[in-house]
């Protein structure tokens, strides 16, 4: 039998066939679990490609106002539902999509377009201010990840507490 001296197998008896199937089996179930992600991601991504695209567009406020709250539930349902999409990548895209809308707020909303808008039609100015408003309190009502960390928070509180109380 062949034996892979070189690869540091001396001694071990296993042959050269017996090694590349080894690796070959090790790579396969790499992809295999990669392609699983790609489904996965592709599903989800389906789902919210709609409403992110609609924020991302918007050039009205109510466009953002009637799609943020099922978004983010969409966002949450994600969260809870995938293997994938866990803290560190769901954390990611909501950061994007929160800097995606305090943008389009800001420029809504600057100092100078406040004065030159509120001066002009002041009524409207005021209904833009109250959707504004409104698109904040619904994020913030529906940003589920705060609850996360607010529980994690609370765990982590939990611990140094018994062990204070070990001491």
């Amino acid at each position: 039998m062949l034996t892979r001296i070189d690869a540091g197998k001396k001694g071990s008896g296993q042959s050269v066939l017996e090694i590349d199937i080894k690796q070959f089996t090790t790579q396969k179930s790499r992809v295999t679990k990669g392609a699983k992600e790609a489904r996965w991601n592709n599903k989800y991504m389906k789902i919210i490609e709609g409403p992110v695209n609609q924020i991302e567009k918007a050039t009205d406020l109510y466009e953002i106002e009637v799609v943020i709250v099922a978004l983010l539930k969409s966002l949450k349902n994600i969260y809870e539902n995938s293997n994938f999409y866990k803290e560190a990548r769901i954390v990611s895209f909501v950061d994007r999509l929160l800097l995606c809308i305090t943008d389009k707020l800001k420029n809504r909303f600057g100092v100078q377009m406040a004065v030159m808008k509120g001066v002009r039609d002041h009524e409207s100015f005021q209904e833009e201010m109250e959707r504004g408003q409104s698109i904040v309190d619904k994020f913030r009502e529906n940003f589920f990840i705060a609850q996360l960390m607010d529980a994690s928070q609370k765990f982590k509180d939990l611990e140094k507490k018994q062990e204070s109380l070990q001491k």
